[in-house]
């Protein structure tokens, strides 16, 4: 578990963000460790988070692309 920190605009649809470890949450052993850089871009239209990255550098950790959008 762990909560963003040091949130900055990187473009007028991107975001990128720390991430800091909550270490007194039960399943603190999942935390990551400080350092890792959150990217994530926005649609510029409607604001819907179309990708998250997690990396730490050299690495990525974690990847999310939105594929598809549906109004219900």
């Amino acid at each position: 578990m762990s909560h963003l920190a040091e949130v900055t605009t990187a473009e007028p649809t991107s975001v990128r963000a720390t991430a800091r470890p909550i270490r007194s949450f039960p399943f603190s052993a999942w935390a990551p460790e400080e350092g890792l850089i959150c990217h994530f871009t926005l649609a510029p239209d409607t604001g819907i988070l179309l990708r998250a990255h997690t990396g730490d550098g050299s690495r990525t950790l974690f990847r999310m692309d939105v594929t598809a959008q549906r109004a219900d």
